[in-house]
């Protein structure tokens, strides 16, 4: 879940002296103006915290899936603001007092994760695409996922937790080198623009889009069009599957290459495609 909590106070500190402090603690933190912020650790947040001002003092905002080290930053930015401000409180999203020793409470911040994940299943298990946004990248979680993952496979809650967690750590923080390649907004007749993909021969972090293209075996012939089920029944062997949608894709050696773009040929969907949905 979501929650926001409030620290309250007839004083006024900067934010930009806790935002300090929290960079001296090693915590990354975005400037977005106008005293707000969002701020994560490197390699182990999922989601992050973002904070900013509230009428008579400040809001730090958690969102689902946030694991310890994103509750680290909001007991850090708690336990800093009540240093700089003796009359602070804290409140939730109920407007019910909070103890700044819940930020820190293991059993509890696991908890709270375990709720998440439990609720994401869920969706996916009765066919719902979700999203979910960290530091670096976001990840896309969906039936398909849950159908090669989870179903039937028994996996106590720890062992849940721990994939889950892993999975977007890995999506934000091991592939730092790929980007997100050529992508481009195709469309005619007025129709609203797609957002397409166009899978060539380079490392790249595919993300998930409308559209995917593959360059035609001819060069200059239209390219073909793949769905993802189509590319990840025939995901080269060095190609990596993240989640719902995503991949890394590495660059293929020539003659795999070819293969690659033989096969969109034969599974070719583009006049299918913009036939139906144009």
């Amino acid at each position: 879940m979501s929650d926001s909590y409030y620290l309250k106070t007839k004083k006024q500190i900067p934010l930009r002296n806790i935002k300090q402090n929290l960079e001296r603690e090693g915590i990354i933190i975005r400037d977005y103006g106008n005293d707000r912020f969002y701020a994560f650790v490197e390699g182990r947040s999922t989601r992050g915290v973002d904070f900013g001002p509230e009428k008579k003092g400040f809001e730090v905002r958690k969102v689902a899936l946030a694991n310890k080290a994103d509750f680290e930053i909001m007991d850090s930015f708690f336990s800093q603001a009540m240093l700089l401000l003796d009359d602070a409180k804290i409140i939730d999203w109920e407007k019910k007092a909070v103890n700044v020793e819940l930020f820190s409470d293991t059993q509890w911040i696991y908890d709270s994760f375990c709720r998440d994940i439990h609720i994401l299943t869920l969706l996916m298990k009765n066919g719902k695409d979700i999203q979910s946004f960290g530091p670096h990248r976001g990840n896309c979680f969906g039936p398909r996922m849950y159908k090669e993952q989870i179903e039937g496979k028994n996996l106590d809650e720890d062992i849940l937790c721990a994939y889950f967690e892993k999975l977007i750590q890995m999506t934000n923080y091991d592939f730092p080198e790929f980007g997100y390649g050529n992508v481009m907004k195709i469309g005619d007749n007025g129709a609203k623009p797609r957002i397409a993909k166009l899978l060539t021969n380079h490392n790249c972090f595919l993300a998930k889009y409308d559209v995917l293209l593959v360059p035609n075996t001819m060069g200059d012939e239209m390219p073909c069009m793949i769905t993802y089920d189509i590319l990840f029944d025939n995901l080269p062997q060095t190609w990596q599957r993240i989640d719902e949608f995503q991949a890394i894709v590495r660059e293929l050696h020539l003659g795999k290459y070819r293969e690659f773009q033989e096969m969109a040929k034969r599974n070719d969907c583009f006049e299918d495609f913009f036939g139906k949905t144009s």
